[in-house]
């Protein structure tokens, strides 16, 4: 019996036996549709067999006239070389049609990603495995938000995330060819990796988590790919006094791009996005702990200032300022 375990942990694909799977399979049960022109020429929703039809990030993520592009913002785990600063241990990376990656990591065409992924890997470079792969907060490398129980949900297999293709390791195989394997299979090797919390950031696979494990809004993306006007819905619950993820998001943007936002406060008090600042409702002694939820504002603009001109669009001159509302 020890014998047979120690041969299935080096047989076996440790993220088909975690969470990973099945939360990328709920997630498609509960979202994923096909959108079909009915008769009377409107567009509706039907149901899909997921498992029947995968759905590769090229070409089912392309971007559809009228709609915006979409991009999945993870994090890659990275922990060695001194590549993330103190208390970081995480850099982003994102899934689209055209690139996934990340500026620490490299990007690479998703084209080429999936025809160099083994079919195993490859069932993780979906629309709906990256859609599970954004919301993996559940997993055994946290980045920024670190917790104890990490290491109790690699050695039980219990957490979200996946094993995915490092875009710097593909640069290597493809210039050295044969002296470079890309592994079918994501053994013991990966698991051993969650438990002791080293990443490097030339292995053959990332561990790929939550965005939120970077940047929980997704704004320091948007601003790398220079938007002149970003909208950010900030859900993350903060406690008070002020919403704490869009100041953390804001001072990333600055330490890594150079990019500033401020709020000019004309018209609006920044203080009205505390909870508990709105009118109370009557009769105050009962809605009591519903009035301290309650915001006088849900709404802040803010002017985005870049480091450098951005040709926002070709009929218009270069800018530096752009505009945010959260």
């Amino acid at each position: 019996m020890p014998i047979a375990l120690i041969v299935l942990t080096l047989v076996i694909d440790q993220t088909t036996f975690s969470l990973h799977p099945f939360y990328r399979q709920r997630l498609a049960g509960a979202f994923a549709v096909r959108r079909p022109v009915l008769k009377d020429g409107s567009v509706g929703a039907l149901p899909y067999d997921y498992n029947a039809e995968p759905t590769p990030l090229n070409p089912y993520a392309q971007r559809v006239e009228g709609f915006p592009q979409v991009i999945l913002a993870a994090s890659a785990a990275v922990s060695l070389r001194n590549r993330t600063a103190p208390g970081r241990p995480a850099v982003p990376f994102t899934f689209a049609s055209d690139y996934c990656g990340g500026p620490d990591t490299g990007w690479v065409r998703t084209g080429t990603l999936q025809k160099t992924a083994p079919a195993l890997i490859g069932r993780d470079l979906t629309v709906q495995s990256a859609v599970a792969v954004s919301g993996a907060a559940f997993a055994s490398a946290m980045g920024s938000q670190t917790m104890f129980m990490e290491r109790l949900l690699a050695l039980s297999n219990v957490r979200l995330g996946t094993w995915v293709p490092n875009p710097l390791y593909l640069a290597e195989l493809a210039t050295y060819g044969p002296n470079r394997i890309m592994p079918r299979v994501r053994r013991l090797r990966y698991q051993l990796q969650e438990l002791v919390g080293r990443y490097s950031d030339t292995t053959p696979l990332l561990l790929c988590t939550d965005g939120g494990h970077f940047d929980n809004l997704g704004l320091v993306e948007m601003l790398r790919l220079r938007c002149r006007t970003v909208y950010v819905i900030d859900a993350s619950g903060d406690s008070p006094p002020l919403a704490t993820t869009l100041a953390q998001a804001i001072t990333l943007a600055y330490e890594d791009l150079g990019v500033t936002i401020t709020f000019d406060d004309k018209g609006q008090n920044l203080l009205n996005l505390v909870p508990g600042s709105a009118k109370p409702l009557a009769p105050e002694a009962p809605m009591a702990s519903l009035n301290a939820r309650f915001s006088a504002n849900c709404l802040v603009r803010g002017t985005i200032e870049y480091p450098e001109p951005v040709q926002f669009s070709p009929d218009a001159p270069a800018d530096t300022r752009g505009r945010s509302s959260t």
